[in-house]
């Protein structure tokens, strides 16, 4: 067999094997025994319209009520519940660069990461995303990388989500219940 023969086979091999790991679920983010909060500053935030509940730390804001499609954990994290699919989304929606499939439980889960533009006055940032499906809806959990309140040109580069936002994410994720 030729050289150039060989190394098309063996490149063909290795793509084979890389998409099939791909294709495994990654585990969703492991829930501790101890939150990274002090216990006594945990909420419960239980939304009945939605059936769900999650947790979250006292010392942050929090905007919603029980019945919201939308809430916002100290202006960096947003829960969005929706029959619609992030992922399908037409128009002026979130750059996704990757997506990759999770498990929650017994529910199927998607993570994405990408960035937001200009568009309809956003800064420019990173974001990332976990979606569950459950009951055919959507529930959007989302770390941005700069608060909803901040501002900047529409030419910003995006960066890196800042650590302390990741954590909070990772924990208010970890701890979705649902109710329904």
């Amino acid at each position: 067999m030729n050289r150039t023969l060989r190394f098309f086979i063996l490149l063909a091999a290795g793509l084979l094997a890389a998409c099939s790991l791909d294709a495994q679920p990654t585990p969703i983010l492991n829930v501790t025994q101890t939150p990274p909060f002090a216990r006594d500053t945990l909420v419960t935030y239980t939304n009945a319209a939605h059936g769900y509940a999650v947790e979250y730390p006292n010392t942050v804001s929090f905007e919603g009520d029980g019945n919201s499609d939308v809430v916002w954990i100290d202006d960096q994290v947003s829960i969005t519940v929706s029959t619609f699919n992030p992922e399908e989304a037409q128009g002026d929606a979130p750059f996704i660069a990757t997506a990759q499939p999770m498990s929650f439980g017994n529910f199927p889960a998607r993570r994405l990461n990408g960035f937001i533009g200009a568009v309809g006055g956003n800064v420019p940032q990173s974001y990332e995303s976990v979606v569950v499906s459950h009951n055919d809806k959507f529930y959007n959990f989302t770390v941005y990388e700069l608060k909803r309140t901040a501002t900047g040109p529409a030419d910003r580069t995006p960066g890196s989500i800042p650590r302390p936002a990741i954590i909070l994410f990772n924990y208010v994720v970890s701890t979705l219940r649902f109710t329904s």
